[in-house]
């Protein structure tokens, strides 16, 4: 049983972490994603042998196939990449396609909100006297469709050129997946 929680403990951590490590540094360390993989791989093992083993590669491997297309197209971090490998690593394949369904909804909800909060700037600056510039700002205020299409633009452009850090999104997804194992 212990070896659960400490599983349970390390998915949360790990959420966490790598969580408020991405928002203040855009970016997820491998001192902090290496580890899990390999304590996974380690607890897999004792508590199961070859059988774990067997579990432990399914989890990891599952997660490295369905996420190698979007990594390697620019869509997905190197560190956002290892640390969906370190759940699968730790939570096994089953828990891994949990998380990860439960990721790609709080993923959608972040680049929503993220586009959103760019529109938003954007609008708020169109509406600024002097915020667009020329006959604009000389009438103190754009004109309605052109602070809607700056505003539409800046959020799209918010999410393709910065994106948000999506392992807010994974921790999400880990720590809602694991509240249902828990609960059930």
């Amino acid at each position: 049983m212990f070896a659960v929680w400490l599983i349970r403990g390390c998915i949360v951590a790990l959420a966490v972490v790598a969580s408020v490590t991405d928002v203040r540094r855009r970016r997820v360390p491998d001192w902090l994603t290496l580890p899990p993989i390999a304590l996974g791989l380690a607890v897999c093992a004792w508590r199961l042998h070859w059988a774990g083993v067997a579990l432990w590669a399914a989890g990891v491997g599952g997660m490295a196939v369905l996420l190698a297309v979007p990594w390697l197209l620019g869509g997905l971090g190197g560190g956002d990449f290892k640390m969906a490998l370190a759940l699968g690593a730790l939570g096994g394949p089953l828990f891994a396609l949990q998380a990860l369904s439960w990721s790609v909804a709080a993923g959608l909800l972040l680049f929503a909100a993220w586009g959103a909060a760019a529109a938003a700037r954007a609008w708020s600056g169109a509406a600024a006297p002097g915020g667009m510039g020329g006959a604009a700002a000389a009438a103190g205020e754009a004109p309605l469709g052109t602070r809607l299409r700056l505003a539409a633009a800046s959020g799209w452009r918010a999410v393709h050129e910065a994106p948000p850090p999506f392992a807010v999104a994974i921790g999400a997804g880990a720590v809602a997946a694991l509240a249902v194992v828990v609960v059930r």
